[in-house]
């Protein structure tokens, strides 16, 4: 070999070597290029972001609670002249599955003249309702329905020391409030398990023989006063609905998953024991019933329902423990039509004394 093939085989090599560390230095450049533009992406999609933003607190609300923002209450403009009856629905799937029957009364009520904001959700509890109408803060709404007392009860399938009122021992609550506090939402907090509100800090089986210990009604009356106080504040109505539910008593998870107990048929088919156990659920409700009956006498703008008392319970009127046949979603509907007559009577006059006064 001669002296310059031996020095030019190392050069070739070296040459090899830094072709190859350049080829993987632009690829992992452009990878990286890509999982920015899919992050920016999906922040911009999921969390309304702007490319060249970071998220902000707003999008902490945005990825707890997008139905702040679908159903268009963020973005509302209210005005008591502006010529329509502004509704806001607070709750979890109970009233969430009446939603289609209330507008159709509360529209045909009002000659068309309703809006409707529908942040009522399955699994929320009167916590959730908290912090959705603390983002609203500042809009006044005509009429506020809050309808929810057996979703909180399964904040008491824990034990005694692990349970918390503000409900953080729910991950759930608890990366919401982490969330606030640092004002932001990192790319880890999209892919997490947490978010999953299915998910407490211990399985649900394990829990929920500690659910006959009601420890909820404190803050149950703490969320609700917080959602009254607001109510009054902005001049509306709140229409408080005691939570009513039918558990025969022969009820046990077989016989209802037998089909047993009499239920009859409607969109949810759900067991007691989502929530806890049948005594256990039972005390929470009643316990949660008789803090709204209270609260419904303290504030002057609340209309109380004891729906609890009022609906049938019967398989005619409910398909599961809590949710409504379509028998039972009509008479739901009928009686909140019923409460809140005289107010929309009242509504109606107000604006025709306004039309009057401006002609």
């Amino acid at each position: 070999m001669s002296p310059i093939e031996g020095v030019a085989a190392p050069l070739a090599k070296r040459r090899l070597r830094i072709g190859r560390a350049l080829r993987v230095t632009a690829l992992s450049l452009w990878i990286g290029f890509l999982c920015w533009v899919g992050v920016r992406w999906f922040w911009w999609w999921r969390l309304g972001v702007g490319v060249t933003e970071n998220p902000s607190v707003e999008a902490v609300w945005r990825l707890h609670y997008q139905e702040l923002y679908s159903s268009g209450a963020v973005n509302a403009h209210l005005a008591p002249d502006d010529g329509y009856y502004d509704v806001l629905l607070l709750g979890g799937s109970v009233l969430e599955q009446t939603v289609p029957a209330l507008e159709q009364s509360l529209r045909g009520e009002l000659d068309g003249r309703l809006r409707l904001y529908n942040l009522a959700r399955a699994a929320h509890t009167s916590r959730d309702s908290y912090f959705k109408l603390q983002r609203l803060a500042g809009k006044s709404f005509d009429l506020v329905i809050f309808y929810d007392g057996i979703n909180d009860a399964r904040m008491n399938c824990c034990p005694d020391d692990v349970y918390r009122d503000d409900y953080r021992h729910f991950s759930w609550y608890d990366s919401l409030e982490t969330r606030l506090r640092a004002g932001t939402v990192s790319v880890s907090d999209l892919l997490r398990s947490s978010l999953n509100r299915g998910t407490l800090s211990f399985e649900i089986a394990e829990g929920r023989e500690f659910s006959n210990h009601v420890k909820t009604a404190k803050a149950y009356r703490q969320n609700l006063e917080s959602i009254a106080d607001a109510v009054d504040q902005f001049d509306g109505r709140l229409l408080l609905m005691t939570f009513a539910y039918y558990l025969p008593q022969n009820y046990t998870t077989d016989t209802f998953r037998a089909h047993q107990l009499g239920y009859g048929r409607g969109k949810y088919d759900v067991g007691i024991d989502v929530w806890g156990t049948p005594k256990g659920v039972e005390a929470a409700i009643l316990a949660h019933n008789e803090v709204m009956r209270e609260l419904g006498k303290k504030h002057k703008h609340a209309i109380v329902v004891d729906e609890e008392k009022q609906m049938p319970k019967s398989g005619t009127c409910f398909s599961d423990p809590c949710h409504f046949t379509d028998q039972g979603i009509a008479t739901f509907a009928e009686h909140v039509l019923g409460a809140v007559h005289s107010d929309i009577e009242h509504w109606k006059a107000a604006q025709h004394q306004l039309a009057t006064t401006d002609q």
